[in-house]
C-alpha cells in the first residue's frame, strides 16, 4: 500500500521507475493499493489541510503547496505534484499492473454517525474526525 507516496514524485520517468519495483517485488498477481488526491478536493480547505490554492488550474507535474492545519496558529506546509488520475493508471499498466481501477471512497450516513457518536462521548479527543467525514482521497 502507498499512501500519498506518489504524489511526492516530480516525474513520470520517476514514478514509473518505483512502480515497477512495486511490481517486482509483489508476489505475482498481489494486490497493489495506492491512496492519492482526489483532484476533485485541489484548492479545497477541509478541517485538516488544504491542498493547492483555490481557483487555480494545475497541469500535469505543477509543484502544489500543501499547508496541514495543526492548531489554530501552526500548520505544516509542503509541496506535492499535481497527477491527474489518468497519470496513475497509465504508470501503473505500464509497469505490469492489470486490472488498474480507480475510485473516491465515502463513508456511508451509518458510519458518519457512529464517528459523530464517539466524538460526542469524548473517545479518542486528538483525532479529528470530521476531516474523516470531509477528505476524500482517491484510491487506485
Amino acid at each position: 500500500m502507498s499512501n500519498w507516496v506518489f504524489v511526492d514524485i516530480g516525474s513520470v520517468e520517476e514514478m514509473d521507475t518505483a512502480a515497477r519495483e512495486i511490481y517486482r517485488v509483489l508476489k505475482p498477481g498481489g494486490p497493489f493499493v495506492m491512496l492519492v488526491n482526489n483532484e476533485e478536493d485541489i484548492g479545497k480547505r477541509t478541517s485538516t489541510y488544504q491542498n493547492g490554492k483555490p481557483g487555480k488550474t494545475y497541469n500535469p507535474g505543477d509543484e502544489i503547496m500543501v499547508t496541514y492545519f495543526i492548531k489554530e496558529n501552526e500548520c505544516i506546509e509542503f509541496k506535492d505534484y499535481y497527477w491527474p488520475i489518468e497519470t496513475y493508471c497509465s504508470v501503473m499498466e505500464r509497469a505490469g499492473f492489470r486490472k488498474v481501477t480507480s475510485y473516491v471512497p465515502q463513508l456511508n450516513p451509518r458510519t458518519i454517525e457512529e464517528i459523530e457518536s464517539l466524538q460526542i462521548k469524548g473517545l479518542f479527543p486528538d483525532v479529528d474526525y470530521q476531516a474523516l467525514i470531509d477528505e476524500t482521497p482517491r484510491l487506485l
